[in-house]
C-alpha cells in the first residue's frame, strides 16, 4: 500500500481522501495514537504499489510504499 500522510486534523484527512478519491485509487484510513494515516491499496504487488504511487506522484501527493 501508500500511506500518503498521518493527520491529526479530521478535516485535513477528509479533504486528501476526496483528492485520492478522484485518482479512481482505493483510500482508507486507520487511527493509532492520536493520528489518522491516510493509506491507498490494498495492491496485490510492490509493483502495483509503486504505479499507484507514481500515479498520485502527478497529481501532488507524495506518499510512500509501506508493506501492510
Amino acid at each position: 500500500m501508500v500511506q500518503l500522510a498521518a493527520l491529526s486534523d479530521p478535516a485535513k484527512v477528509e479533504t486528501l481522501k476526496a483528492r485520492v478519491a478522484l485518482s479512481g485509487l482505493p483510500v482508507f484510513t486507520d487511527s493509532r495514537n492520536g493520528l489518522t494515516r491516510v493509506r491507498v491499496g490494498p495492491f496485490p504487488s510492490r509493483a502495483a504499489a509503486e504505479a499507484a504511487q507514481a500515479k498520485l506522484r502527478d497529481q501532488g501527493l507524495a506518499g510512500q510504499v509501506v508493506a501492510k
